[in-house]
């Protein structure tokens, strides 16, 4: 089974909070005909969101899971409980970003989840468009988390335990992002696969060059070029 777990909540300090459940709602209409069938829609929401959105992605097959009204940021850390739900080595959770809809990197999620479930790889994640903050580079944050993910197969830790923990002390814009480096990287970083989308390549290459430096120490690891797609560099 594949599952795509979304976050969604209204009562955020951005300044358009609109634009996740609006883009949120385009991705219901289209989410199977760019998987198939055989995939759930997940959105993890809170009391900030109204009823004409879930009425609307109910309407379109989505699972809505409800969760207390968050405080600060930590709504953002919902989707990951999806990964406790993997039961079988196949199985694969995407998590993505309500922001982004779903039929702009279609073609890329559709050849690396296929990629995914024909070989050994645990997990997946396309890194996507311009320029991306430098800050967020140095520290490894936005390399791992990327706009999607893809997981297969079983964490060998129970995710909710450790958001919870996490969460008590890490309540601030970006923590999930470092939550997925600090907690479940290292358990998938030896099998993954990384496809770096092509309009991203020279403005990530504009920035290792003149900062080398910045390039992760696990992007220096001997199987790293391996892991990289083909597909990147068309």
């Amino acid at each position: 089974m594949v599952t795509i777990s979304y976050t969604l909540f209204l009562n955020t300090k951005r300044k358009t909070p609109v634009i996740y459940s609006n883009t949120l709602k385009k991705s219901s209409t289209i989410y199977k005909s760019v998987f198939g069938d055989d995939i759930n829609m997940v959105v993890y929401y809170d009391n900030s969101v109204d009823k004409n959105t879930l009425d609307h992605l109910e309407n379109n097959g989505v699972i809505l899971k409800h969760k207390n009204i968050n405080k600060n940021w930590e709504g953002t850390f919902w989707r990951f409980e999806e990964l406790d739900n993997i039961k079988d080595e196949n199985d694969v959770v995407i998590l993505q970003d309500a922001d982004t809809i779903i039929n702009v990197e279609n073609n890329l999620y559709k050849k690396m989840l296929n990629k995914l479930l024909s070989e050994e790889n645990k997990c997946g994640y396309l890194h996507h468009g311009g320029p991306t903050s430098i800050k967020k580079i140095k520290n490894e944050q936005r390399w791992i988390l990327a706009g999607a993910s893809m997981f297969k197969g079983k964490l060998p830790i129970n995710v909710k335990e450790c958001i919870e923990n996490y969460n008590s002390v890490n309540r601030n814009f970006g923590a999930d992002e470092f939550f997925l480096r600090d907690y479940v990287w290292p358990h998938i970083k030896e099998k993954c696969l990384i496809n770096i989308e092509k309009r991203s390549m020279e403005p990530l290459s504009r920035i290792i060059k003149t900062q080398p430096n910045i390039v992760p120490k696990w992007m220096l690891e001997d199987n790293y070029k391996d892991r990289i797609s083909n597909w990147t560099k068309k």
